[in-house]
């Protein structure tokens, strides 16, 4: 007689009765991926239905899960959404024809700490925000204002230079108790930008210099009390008819599913003089950086391009246009304001 399982449960009418499950919680965010294959006796599973428990609270989080087993009765169900740092249990069971089995329950894992973005500041402002009952670690990047581009003078056909971009500081890991207040300051064009926590400055970012006429801006530089922190100089003005330079791109820190990056403090452009065919305008720097304007009035090109804001950007100089004696000159762009970027653990 035959033993195999028969739809509809007439001859040994089985159901699934064990299931081998491993759970491998992610080492960069707050997942876990459980692997479930048919057990070491009985009949196959055409589906396993899989839910994550919390150790904590006993509360079944996020919803359970109903995945289809291939031909081998193999599949895997990813939970993500996981709370950070917290313990969970995941249990499963197979369908097959005849009903669900039982029950099998793996060992406690535990989610990864993963930091979650809190507040952005990429405007002028002097504030504060309350650290959250459930965070231990905060982490940020602080990044100053950017400077201006330079001047252009049209008797001379000296081309305005581009402004500095603003220095950063970022870190992670600093421990911290909820209710304590953080405080924000983001610095405007050439400003300075710092955080405070519990009335002691932990970064410090300062704004980049302004170009002055075809002199060009220099980058700002940061600095930090954090264990483990690291700073950056803003990218450094472009000098006449030269691109302004990158910026060192900074993280506050680094999980692959959330890794969020912030350029910082490209320098601006140097403005460019107009020779009848070369319509080209110079690039700023990486990271918020401002063309260089270019001396030419039908392309409307002699104004430098602001730096970007909440990047401290440096500005673009001006352009000069010498080109048929026009002697006509642009504006420089506006160095971009700084930005503070906050993250809780």
């Amino acid at each position: 007689m035959a033993t195999g399982n028969i739809r509809g449960g007439k001859r040994n009418a089985s159901k699934p009765s064990s299931v081998t499950m491993t759970t491998v919680a992610s080492t960069t965010a707050s997942q876990a991926t459980v692997t479930l294959s048919r057990g070491s006796r009985g009949p196959q599973a055409l589906t396993y239905t899989v839910s994550a428990t919390s150790a904590t609270t006993n509360a079944v989080i996020p919803a359970t899960q109903t995945v289809t087993a291939d031909s081998s009765g193999t599949t895997s169900a990813t939970f993500t959404s996981l709370s950070s740092s917290q313990p969970y249990t995941f249990t499963t069971f197979g369908t097959n024809y005849n009903g669900a089995g039982a029950d099998t329950t793996t060992g406690t894992i535990t989610a990864a700490a993963v930091y979650t973005a809190a507040q952005t500041f990429q405007t002028n402002v002097t504030t504060t925000i309350t650290v959250p009952t459930f965070a231990t670690k905060m982490a940020a990047l602080v990044i100053g204002g950017g400077g201006a581009g330079g001047n252009a003078n049209g008797s001379t056909f000296v081309n305005g230079a581009g402004g500095g971009g603003g220095g950063a500081a970022a870190f992670k890991d600093l421990t911290v108790t909820g209710g304590t207040t953080v405080g924000v300051v983001v610095g405007a064009a050439n400003g300075t930008s710092t955080l405070t926590y519990s009335g002691s400055v932990r970064a410090t970012a300062n704004g980049g210099n302004s170009a002055s006429g075809s002199t060009v801006g220099n980058g700002g530089t940061a600095s930090s009390n954090v264990s483990g922190a690291t700073t950056a100089t803003g990218g450094t003005g472009g000098a006449n008819a030269s691109a302004g330079g990158n910026a060192t791109q900074l993280v506050p820190y680094s999980l692959t599913n959330t890794n969020i990056t912030y350029g910082h403090g490209g320098g601006g452009g140097g403005g460019k003089t107009w020779n009848g065919s070369d319509n080209a305008r110079t690039n700023g720097g990486t990271s918020g950086g401002g063309a260089g304007g270019l001396g030419y009035p039908p392309g409307g090109y002699y104004n430098g391009t602001a730096g970007d804001n909440g990047a401290g950007g440096g500005g673009g100089g001006a352009g000069s246009d010498q080109y048929d004696y026009y002697s006509s000159v642009g504006s420089p762009g506006a160095g971009g304001t700084g930005g503070v970027y906050i993250y809780f653990l």
